[in-house]
C-alpha cells in the first residue's frame, strides 16, 4: 500500500466518524434530553474554541504577520456569519432555524476539521509517522463527538429532515479530507492559521447562538442543559487526553 493510499483510508476515517451520532435522529429524545444533548454539543463547542485557540496561539506568538493573520480572518469569519445569520435565522421558523444553525454550525465545524486534515498530510508527507497513527486515533473519537452540535438543533423540534442532515455531516467532515490532500502536497503555516482562524470567528458566533437559544427555549430544563455544557466540556477534554 503506498504513503497516499493509506493517507485516503486515514482521512476517511477522521472525516465520517462524525456520522457515528447520526442514529441519533432517528430515535428521537425528551424534550428534557433535547435540553441535555443541546448543552453538551455546546460544549463540545466551548472546547473546541480553547484548543483551536491555544493550538495556534503557538504559531503565531512573537509573528506580527502571523498574528494578522490571526486576527483579520477571525473578525471576518465572526461578521460574516453574523451578516448571514441576521438574514436568516431572525425570520426563520421553528424548523427552518433548526436547519440555518446546524448549517452554521457544520461550516464551522468544517473549517475547524479542515486543518485537522492538514495536520494529518503534513505529519504523514515529512515522514512522522509515528505521530500520524495517535493524531488520527485523537482525531477520529473528536469528530465523533462533533456530530452532537450538528445534530442538536433539531433535537427541540422533534421534526428532522433526514436528507438535509445527512448533508449537514457531510459538509462538516469531508473538509478533513480535503485539507489532508492539500497539506500532503503543500504544507503551510500561514494556511493552518488562516483555517483555524476562520474556525475560530464561526464557532465563537455559532456558540453564541446555541447558547441564546438552549436559555430562551429550555426554561424549564435550563439547569439540564447547564449540566450538559459540563458535560460537553468534560468529554472533548478527555477525548483529547487520548494518545
Amino acid at each position: 500500500m503506498n504513503q497516499f493510499t493509506e493517507l485516503m483510508l486515514m482521512s476517511l476515517l477522521v472525516a465520517y466518524s462524525i456520522f457515528l451520532t447520526f442514529p441519533i435522529a432517528y430515535k428521537g429524545v425528551s424534550p428534557k434530553g433535547a435540553q441535555l444533548l443541546m448543552g453538551l454539543g455546546l460544549g463540545i463547542l466551548i472546547y473546541l474554541i480553547m484548543d483551536l485557540f491555544s493550538g495556534t496561539y503557538v504559531l503565531v506568538e512573537g509573528k506580527i504577520y502571523l498574528s494578522l493573520l490571526l486576527m483579520a480572518p477571525f473578525v471576518l469569519s465572526y461578521l460574516g456569519f453574523h451578516l448571514y445569520s441576521a438574514m436568516r435565522l431572525d425570520s426563520a421558523k421553528e424548523r427552518n432555524y433548526a436547519q440555518v444553525l446546524s448549517l452554521v454550525v457544520s461550516l464551522g465545524i468544517g473549517l475547524q476539521n479542515f486543518t485537522e486534515g492538514l495536520a494529518i498530510g503534513g505529519s504523514l508527507r515529512i515522514g512522522l509517522v509515528s505521530v500520524v497513527v495517535p493524531l488520527v486515533a485523537g482525531l477520529t473519537l473528536q469528530n465523533v463527538t462533533e456530530g452532537f452540535p450538528i445534530l442538536s438543533p433539531f433535537l427541540r423540534t422533534g421534526k428532522v429532515n433526514y436528507s438535509f442532515l445527512f448533508m449537514m455531516y457531510l459538509l462538516g467532515g469531508t473538509p478533513t479530507l480535503l485539507g489532508s490532500i492539500l497539506s500532503y502536497y503543500v504544507a503551510s503555516i500561514p494556511l493552518v492559521v488562516v483555517f483555524n482562524s476562520l474556525a475560530l470567528g464561526g464557532i465563537l458566533f455559532v456558540s453564541l447562538e446555541m447558547y441564546k437559544s438552549l436559555v430562551k427555549n429550555g426554561r424549564e430544563f435550563r439547569n439540564v442543559g447547564e449540566i450538559g455544557i459540563v458535560l460537553g466540556l468534560v468529554i472533548a477534554f478527555l477525548v483529547n487526553l487520548l494518545p
